[in-house]
């Protein structure tokens, strides 16, 4: 019998062949610190609240010859990824991301740190409703690009949250 795609049946229906949707908030993401950045990464994994998986792009090589052109693929390169992670005043968030913006740039000193002592990897784990994971991003070369500690406002009630820019070489997803 064919299927009847004027209505929702085949979305995420009590069959065996469904469309389980990939809740956005069944994720967790967890950071390798550089040996140089002394604190607790599962502070980081349990305060996150938000971040996109790094966009992937390839910008083309433009080929000219005579009135035409042709375009291959270039060099490929990832966005900055902005995390969002939540501030607690009894844990020591925002110690532990400016020692690790610290290896990258101390304003105390001036000193630009070595890669070695800033880059890291970070494994995204995006999972479905059971807690079995279904997608995994391996961010490779991360590293924090700008720290900005929130903000006070008399007008919300709301936890700050710390938003941290950073950058990957690469991101990879695990097949």
């Amino acid at each position: 019998m064919a299927q009847n795609l004027l209505n929702a049946d085949h979305l995420a229906y009590m069959g065996k062949s469904t469309l389980e949707p990939q809740r956005t908030n069944n994720f967790t993401v967890i950071f390798t610190l550089p040996a140089s950045v002394n604190g607790d990464p599962v502070l980081l994994q349990q305060a996150m609240d938000a971040f996109p998986i790094p966009k992937e792009s390839n910008n083309p090589i433009v080929i000219k010859y005579g009135n035409e052109e042709r375009k291959v693929a270039g060099v490929a390169e990832w966005d900055s990824i902005e995390f969002k992670i939540k501030d607690f005043i009894d844990k020591p968030i925002i110690t532990l991301i400016m020692s690790w913006f610290d290896k990258v740039y101390d304003a105390r000193t001036g000193i630009i740190g070595y890669t070695h002592q800033y880059k890291t990897q970070g494994t995204v784990f995006a999972f479905g409703p059971d807690g079995q994971h279904s997608r995994t991003f391996l961010l490779k070369g991360l590293w924090p690009v700008k720290v900005n500690p929130g903000e006070g406002s008399m007008a919300d009630n709301t936890n700050n949250i710390v938003t941290v820019t950073m950058r990957a070489d690469k991101c990879v997803e695990q097949i």
